[in-house]
C-alpha cells in the first residue's frame, strides 16, 4: 500500500514537472533521459527507484499495459538504459546510465 502511494506521488511529480516546465536538477543521472519520451522517463524512474520491480509492478504503478511495459524496457535496453539481470521472476534490472 505504501509503494502504491510512494508510486502515486511520484507520477505526479512528473505530471507536475511536465505541466510546469519545472527542471531536473543535473545530476548526470539525467542527461540522457531528457531524451526518453515521457512513458520511457516514466519506467525508467521507476526501475532506477527499484531495480527489483516487475512488469506487473510497472503496469500498475503506471497505469500502463503489458505491451506498453514491454516496448518501453525493449527500447531502453536497445538504447543502453538499462540491462535485465537474471530470470524474469527474480531478477533485477542493472542500470546502465
Amino acid at each position: 500500500m505504501l509503494r502504491h502511494h510512494i508510486a502515486n506521488l511520484n507520477q505526479r511529480v512528473l505530471q507536475y514537472q511536465e505541466n510546469d516546465g519545472v527542471n531536473v536538477p543535473n545530476d548526470g543521472l539525467n542527461d540522457g533521459v531528457k531524451l526518453l519520451n515521457k512513458t520511457l522517463q516514466r519506467v525508467y524512474f521507476e526501475i532506477v527507484n527499484k531495480p527489483e520491480i516487475r512488469s506487473v509492478e510497472l503496469m500498475e504503478i503506471l497505469n500502463i499495459s503489458e505491451l506498453t511495459v514491454t516496448k518501453a524496457t525493449r527500447e531502453l535496453k536497445k538504447l543502453g538504459f538499462i540491462k535485465r539481470m537474471g530470470s524474469d521472476k527474480t531478477g533485477k534490472w542493472q542500470i546502465l546510465k
